[in-house]
């Protein structure tokens, strides 16, 4: 057995910084990644988002916070750099730094495919691991790639801030995605039903957070809207507000939504979604026993997507929990790892040899394959020979 490459990197106090882009909008998967940099950073971690400049309003009312870049940023070796799928341009302008780099996906619909390409998930997309936020992507994902060991951090719901209010006889909407659809439904709606064509139909639009709990806090109806997504936050938001909700799915809705909890359509089912809303009218006039059961399904599942799984899972996956011990060999390499206290030691060996696992422990062949994959060892060794430490971005 060959000891002649070998390398030894100790890590501490490795900042763990989410690149975004500056946009005058908010954005339900932005405010996502500033809660993860909140949690993080609330734990003990050195966390951050990075912009190219420190935003002049602030969108998210957040406490993350924030390193402006000025369009070059300058990396540390020990970073974690972490991407959205919906920016490749930033992911290539760090294909070269010797950085950890994961892709933080949210939905597989934006994910920027090299058409044609054969190659595995982390190859295509320059990145050594990859972190998802529902189960429709690790569907896909497992799918189209194969992979099924896959990082997951669940979306949540703060009820601090989506909770019901003294309502008022309104139908709440967010027309972002599908602004004709939102024009047509109400105008089909009003038409169909004119027993119900002066309720008022509300917009929640380029509003901060607080601003559109407030308006679905208020309104008896939620119209979903969502379109080709990997979960649909706002849905689950308004049920958290207590509204009765009627609508698309989404695709990726249909991890939570069920006939016990809203009236759900498929994306352009018009006929549907206005049933729907008439029906969810209905009930709140009638109210009684069949009205709590609704109530109660609602609350039951926004019980199942907690703060608290959120924050367990977000530093798990991206702080340094983890206090096992592994030995991993692969037919080209060993690899040494070690996790304790915040305080890392990796060590990298070429050797020939068979995938197994040391130290007492029984673990599946397939754990240690995505680990080996997800943290890349052998590309990060190949990598330290660089000296440059800045990406133009």
């Amino acid at each position: 057995m060959s000891h002649a490459k070998v390398a030894l990197i100790m890590i501490k106090n490795r900042r763990i910084i989410y690149l975004l882009k500056n946009n005058p909008h908010p954005v339900g998967g932005t405010a996502v990644i500033y809660e993860h940099v909140k949690i993080l950073v609330d734990s003990g971690y050195d966390a951050y988002i990075s912009l190219q400049s420190v935003p002049g309003k602030d969108l998210y009312k957040s406490s993350a916070p924030i390193l402006a870049h000025d369009g070059k940023f300058i990396w540390k070796s020990t970073d974690i750099i972490v991407f959205p799928e919906t920016f490749p341009d930033l992911i290539h302008a760090f294909k070269n730094a010797p950085v950890r780099k994961i892709m933080f996906c949210q939905n597989q619909y934006n994910l920027p495919f090299f058409i044609g390409s054969q190659q595995d998930f982390f190859s295509e997309y320059l990145v050594d691991g990859l972190v998802i936020s529902s189960e429709a992507i690790r569907e896909f994902i497992t799918s189209l790639y194969g992979l099924t060991d896959i990082r997951y951090i669940p979306y949540s719901v703060d009820t601090k801030v989506f909770f019901s209010r003294d309502k008022k006889r309104q139908i709440a909407y967010m027309p972002r995605k599908l602004p004709r659809d939102a024009i047509f439904l109400e105008a089909v709606f009003k038409r169909t039903y004119p027993q119900y064509a002066q309720i008022p139909w509300v917009k929640i639009h380029d509003l901060d957070r607080e601003a559109g709990a407030s308006i679905l806090g208020e309104s008896e109806i939620f119209l979903s809207l969502s379109y080709q997504e990997s979960f649909g936050l706002p849905p689950l938001e308004a049920m958290a507000s207590g509204c009765l909700i009627a609508g698309y799915h989404g695709d990726g809705g249909r991890e939570y939504m069920n006939e016990q909890n809203g009236w759900w359509a498929d994306a352009s089912d018009w006929r549907t979604c206005v049933e729907g809303l008439a029906q969810a009218l209905k009930l709140l006039d009638e109210g009684g026993e069949e009205l709590a059961k609704m109530h109660q399904a609602m609350a039951d599942t926004v019980a199942k997507y907690s703060q608290e799984k959120n924050e367990s899972s977000t530093t798990k996956i991206l702080g340094r929990g983890n206090q096992k011990t592994y030995e991993i060999k692969l037919k080209c390499f060993r690899v040494f790892f070690t996790n304790s206290d915040g305080e890392s030691c990796v060590v990298f060996n070429v050797s020939s040899g068979l995938l197994g696992a040391s130290y007492g422990e029984s673990i599946p062949v397939k754990f240690l394959s995505s680990l080996a994959r997800a943290l890349a060892y052998r590309p990060f060794v190949s990598r330290c020979s660089q000296t440059s430490n800045g990406a133009s971005i």
